[in-house]
């Protein structure tokens, strides 16, 4: 048997064993639910953009609702307004929230907790103009005159740099896509690790070897839970958009996933299989150096610390300009998988970059694969205490 078909073996052997576990299945639909259902609860918290409601009551002035109305349209704000005909029912409206906001007399602004700034000069803007009526026709000018000192005046806005609302929606993508791949690769990793300290401690490594070569079989396990880690993310991906196209509210409304581009979401799936290849190897090689579940995570936060890093430097860098340091560590391996994404979304990487990138990070699954193939087999024989990895590295001549 050759050594493709030795990692075929073990390949579809991990991927039927997991994929059978109720833990698996439930991880997906789990995290799948939480990130759609996470997406749907801050569409409708942010989603809050119905028109602000005015309650007119008592004395009301001539053309006042008119007013309101226009000096709204003005400040491009939507707006309602009812008329109440008692003081003691627009009271009530308000401590019922039938009305946001109300006017008693023309005069007194009543509301639950406070006006808001929009609110406050709406009215008072609206008011002042309403008085200005009266007292235009009082000391004998025409309607026109009138009309010509009440009118609001709508100013007229111009922006030194054009708006690109699809930098946000890149910068989301660029965040969103960072926690998923940190997460995915970090669990995935350990999966890796976890699966050959059982071996090792049920001792069925040793009938493997027996019949497999090592190198054969670090890498079939790799390929097999790396299937699944695909299989898990395009889930949850699929699941966020879903969210965010059906959402039951606008709050997501400005987030235009077309802005962001096809490319964007291919390269985050290029990079969760780079950045899963290199440091699954990485996984494996620290837990082949004990030999109980209850000791991995004594090194399995090394891996993850190692990461770290680079997906700190994407949350500080998302809502902001691509500084030198993350173009710099862009081209680190261990960080690339997490740091380039953030550039290739944000449109700041170029051809050649992200080019010469994939070549760094291929070279160094090559360097892993070879350290870890070696480790592996240093100490995946090796029961007991922990094993120090550069004392197993040596164990065994390459």
């Amino acid at each position: 048997m050759n050594r493709i078909d030795q990692i075929k073996i073990v390949a579809m052997r991990e991927i039927v064993e997991r994929s059978r576990s109720t833990v698996f299945r439930a991880s997906i639909v789990g995290i799948a639910l939480v990130v759609a259902g996470a997406i749907v609860v801050l569409s409708i918290i942010g989603g809050d953009d119905d028109p602000i409601s005015v309650g007119l009551g008592g004395e009301i002035l001539p053309g006042l609702e008119e007013d309101i109305s226009s000096v709204a349209e003005a400040v491009e704000t939507p707006i309602t307004v009812s008329v109440y005909e008692t003081e003691d029912a627009l009271i009530h409206a308000v401590r019922e929230e039938s009305v946001d906001v109300g006017l008693v007399n023309s005069s007194t602004v009543v509301t639950n907790s406070g006006a808001g700034t929009t609110e406050t000069v709406i009215l008072s803007t609206a008011v002042n103009v309403a008085e200005r009526r009266i007292v235009g026709a009082q000391i004998g000018l025409s309607d026109d005159q009138i009309n010509a000192i009440v009118a609001p005046v709508s100013l007229e806005f111009t922006e030194l740099e054009e708006s690109q609302p699809e930098d946000d929606t890149r910068a989301v993508v660029a965040l969103a896509g960072s926690v998923v791949l940190f997460m995915s690769i970090v669990m995935f990793g350990q999966f890796v690790a976890m699966g050959i300290v059982e071996e090792k401690q049920n001792r069925v490594v040793e009938v493997v070897l027996s019949r497999i070569d090592s190198t054969s079989l670090l890498v079939g396990k790799v390929i097999g839970i790396g299937l699944l880690g695909i299989a898990q993310v395009t889930v949850i991906v699929t699941s966020a958009i879903l969210a965010l196209v059906f959402s039951p509210s606008d709050g997501f409304a400005g987030v235009d996933l077309a802005a962001v581009g096809i490319p964007s979401f291919v390269a985050l799936g290029f990079w969760f299989v780079l950045g899963y290849l290199m440091f699954s190897f990485v996984y494996a090689a620290f837990g082949a150096t004990v030999s109980r579940l209850e000791d991995l995570q004594s090194v399995a936060f090394i891996p993850a610390m190692i990461l770290l890093p680079g997906y700190f430097l994407v949350v500080f860098s998302v809502g902001g300009s691509v500084t030198p340091i993350v173009r710099a560590a862009s081209f680190f391996p261990f960080w690339t998988p997490i740091v380039m994404p953030l550039r290739i979304t944000r449109g700041d990487a170029q051809w050649w970059e992200v080019a010469v990138s994939i070549a760094i990070v291929f070279v160094t699954i090559w360097l892993i694969v070879r350290f870890a193939a070696r480790v592996y087999r240093g100490a995946a024989l090796r029961t007991g205490a922990r094993v120090k990895i550069l004392e197993a590295f040596r164990g065994t001549d390459g």
